[in-house]
């Protein structure tokens, strides 16, 4: 299981806001357009998200948003950034 994800980091604050420098109302009004656009990427390579390829680690749009949001903040090393997620420095 991941280390950090947007359920544990929504219900402290402090954290979340250190973490993606957003507080829960505004992450969660960012992670509504970044649903739409990531469904629009989706679409537009003509990708079937369901079934292909291995099984994704991060997978809740808010865990998504979270991670791109946490790295582009802290931007961590890979190896420490695929501690923290429960990845592979592969994937």
């Amino acid at each position: 299981m991941s280390i950090l994800n947007y359920k544990d980091a929504k219900g402290k604050p402090a954290a979340l806001i250190a973490m993606t420098s957003l507080n829960r109302n505004e992450f969660e009004k960012l992670c509504i357009y970044f649903c739409d656009a990531w469904n629009a990427k989706i679409e537009s390579e003509g990708r079937d998200p369901s079934g292909c390829g291995r099984k994704p680690r991060l997978t809740t749009m808010e865990d998504k948003l979270f991670f791109i949001l946490f790295y582009l903040k802290t931007y961590p090393l890979q190896e420490v950034i695929a501690h923290l997620f429960d990845m592979s420095q592969s994937q």
